[in-house]
């Protein structure tokens, strides 16, 4: 964020388990509000755009490599996290595992409107559905 922006936005990190009615309660005091959280992280479709539960992205990985897949290779890294060829000095192999789990993660940061500005949207949206 900006430094402009920085006065009307504050960064979350999803925990297990927080879904975005449950983060709208938390931070807005109104889990219909959710929608506001979805929509200032670009997300469209909330049952792919917010991260899973560590149960729910097992059961992902499952259905998507197969169960006696989940522990293949999917690629190599080297330390700075760059994909290289297995024969690359100091590759490490990530796991369809772990590759789905680094981009559930990438999820977990959102950026949420400031409780004290969430009116000022709401009456936004309304003025231009009408």
């Amino acid at each position: 964020l900006d430094i402009v922006n920085r006065a009307y936005f504050e960064q979350y990190f999803v925990k297990d388990g927080d879904t975005p009615e449950s983060l709208s309660h938390q931070v807005y005091g109104d889990s219909t509000l959710h929608w506001i959280i979805l929509y200032g992280n670009y997300m469209t479709n909330p049952y792919y755009d917010w991260p899973l539960t560590y149960i729910d992205l097992k059961k992902f990985v499952i259905k998507k490599y197969g169960e006696a897949n989940i522990n293949d290779t999917h690629h190599y890294e080297d330390a700075d996290k760059y994909e290289v060829d297995s024969t690359a000095s100091g590759a490490t192999a990530i796991t369809n595992f772990l590759h789905e789990e680094t981009l559930n993660d990438a999820k977990r940061n959102l950026t949420l409107i400031r409780p004290e500005y969430v009116s000022n949207v709401v009456k936004e949206f309304k003025d231009l559905l009408k």
